[in-house]
């Protein structure tokens, strides 16, 4: 199968899927976000391939959702829910399937990308990064709210509430991410991680995954989750002002002012 915004190879029992938009950052549109879930599954039927990993093409793992599809989405709350609620099934395909997925991250890795990162079973980060969903700030929701799960209460509730970003060393101290490295590491910690799950016996692994999710399923994870799109819909379909005047200084000035102005206040509150 041929993808217009990916990379699809498989060598020795490893698949490599790279987010491929570099000229965007690998912003996450509605056909990167379909094709990503088609090639996991593609990857998962796949008798030769043990793991998967998912990178990033350029300058950046990902930044995010592609706010130019903004103006395409339902307006209505029903209609948008429906279809991010299409969207979060190709989203999280990576916890649907039972092949190991590793997100092996570089760059930016915000909104969406760091989404796939949490959704990973394993991510491994360059110590560049910063990760978190700094974008409810500007009054824009996930789609996906992987946080309370990977941390302790308070920290959750310190990143959601203050819209924080931290270090990627921050964000291994809290139990989010697997690993940090050096940029100059990554290839090489990623490759040896990869290599080591894929001499793993297959059907051990796959049964093994499956099981340690049903685990978090059970717990509450999936409907949590499921239950975060009405969250979406209601803030995607009635903004915020921060997010008005966000897309306004977007369209008149660039996506680059409207990050400028919007972290002013609290880039100024660091600074004290």
């Amino acid at each position: 199968m041929s993808y217009e915004h990916l990379l699809y190879d498989v060598t020795d029992k490893v698949c490599t899927i790279t987010l491929n938009r570099p000229e965007v950052l690998n912003a996450v549109n509605s056909k990167l976000c379909t094709e990503v879930s088609q090639a996991l599954r593609a990857a998962d039927r796949d008798e030769k391939v043990n793991v998967i990993v998912l990178k990033g093409a350029g300058r950046a793992f990902c930044s995010g959702h592609d706010l130019k599809q903004d103006a395409d989405e339902p307006r209505e709350i029903y209609g948008y829910y429906e279809h991010y609620k299409a969207e979060f099934d190709e989203f999280t395909t990576i916890w649907q399937i039972t092949t190991p997925v590793i997100a092996s991250v570089h760059g930016y890795c915000i909104g969406k990308g760091f989404e796939f990162a949490m959704m990973a079973d394993i991510a491994i980060v360059s110590e560049e990064v910063k990760l978190g969903l700094g974008e409810m700030r500007y009054g824009i929701p996930a789609i996906t709210l992987t946080i309370p799960w990977k941390m302790g209460m308070n920290d959750a509730k310190e990143m959601v509430l203050g819209g924080i970003d931290i270090t990627a060393q921050e964000a291994k101290d809290r139990g989010m991410i697997t690993t940090v490295c050096r940029r100059e590491d990554l290839d090489k910690i990623t490759d040896k991680t990869a290599r080591r799950l894929a001499l793993m016996p297959r059907d051990m692994q796959k049964m093994h995954k499956a099981y340690l999710n049903r685990v978090y399923d059970r717990m509450g994870f999936w409907q949590a989750n499921k239950d975060y799109l009405e969250v979406l819909a209601i803030l995607g379909t009635q903004p915020v002002p921060e997010y008005v005047r966000f897309t306004n200084t977007t369209q008149e000035k660039g996506l680059k002012a409207a990050l400028n102005e919007a972290n002013a206040p609290f880039d100024a509150l660091e600074n004290e």
